[in-house]
């Protein structure tokens, strides 16, 4: 819904949020209007969410914040804090860096791990319930 100073996502349940989960975990931040709109279209046409959480991983902005060589563990902690916005508990930590680190998952599906657990939606369901704001 677009307002004359702001646009509200109300799609959510859908790919929006997904997209909108996954801008959060990456980037630490909301979603701008023509990204979201982008990676929500990108979704609906049938693209997988691991597709575009590939393209956040190899975007230039990801590179920027955390470089291309940071370590299994520094990337689950940047997630932790990111979507979770806490330090990573010792045994979380321990399980998806083993995950990484023996190929069972890649940064990819962490990524997406991160942005669609239950408590990262439960920080966001007040966002979520009344529709995000996008400036």
């Amino acid at each position: 819904m677009q307002f004359n100073d702001k646009t509200v996502l109300i799609d959510t349940q859908g790919n929006a949020s997904s997209a909108a989960l996954l801008y959060g975990a990456a980037f630490d931040r909301a979603p701008d209007i023509g990204g979201l709109v982008n990676w929500t279209n990108v979704l609906d046409t049938g693209a997988s969410l691991k597709f575009v959480a590939d393209h956040f991983i190899n975007s230039q902005e990801f590179i920027q914040n955390y470089g291309t060589t940071s370590s299994n563990v520094a990337f689950v902690t940047d997630l932790y804090e990111n979507a979770l916005h806490r330090a990573p508990d010792a045994p979380g930590l321990a399980d998806w860096t083993e995950a990484l680190d023996h190929n069972a998952l890649n940064r990819a599906e962490v990524l997406i791990g991160f942005a669609l657990s239950p408590e990262n939606q439960n920080n966001h369901s007040d966002t979520f319930h009344h529709g995000l704001v996008l400036a």
